[in-house]
């Protein structure tokens, strides 16, 4: 339940390697919203971000930048942290992308992460359904409204 909707996520888990990229683009159509995540142990899955960011902006449609996303370093539950929070900060910060350090393993700031994405999707979808009903053509009495609630709340979310 998110401000009195209530949504039904889907989520899918593209593993982020390489060798599935190819495939996982499918995803990303129809999709309202993406989480960029990252093991702040390794600096390669980090800087892979810019690929994959690139990858999702290409396949959705229509192509906006303003399309909903966060992104997620995860693992600081571990000691032997390689890319600085420092760094991240500012590349979320130029792409206008929230930013969580999170654990899966011990659930920080998991559930938040998803509520802002899914408030974020949230508010996107709703406003393409009603400019989708302004513009719509209605019966022979004139244009017809449809009620702001009226949106299915389901969001799509490729991880």
């Amino acid at each position: 339940m998110l401000d009195d909707t209530t949504l039904k996520l889907q989520i899918w888990d593209t593993g982020g390697q390489e060798r599935f990229r190819s495939m996982v683009s499918t995803f990303y159509k129809g999709s309202d919203g993406c989480i960029l995540a990252f093991d702040v142990t390794d600096l390669e899955s980090f800087e892979a971000l810019d690929i994959w960011r690139g990858d999702v902006l290409a396949k959705i449609i229509p192509m906006e930048q303003s399309y909903p996303m966060v992104v997620l370093g995860n693992k600081i539950d571990l000691e032997d942290r390689k890319v600085p929070q420092e760094v991240v900060q500012g590349w979320c910060k130029e792409k206008d992308i929230p930013y969580f350090e999170v654990s899966a393993k011990n659930d920080i700031n998991v559930v938040q992460a998803f509520e802002v994405l899914a408030s974020r999707a949230l508010s996107r979808v709703s406003g393409m359904v009603v400019a989708l009903a302004r513009i719509a053509p209605g019966s022979s009495s004139g244009s017809q409204e449809l009620p702001e609630k009226s949106i299915l709340a389901q969001v799509g979310m490729c991880v």
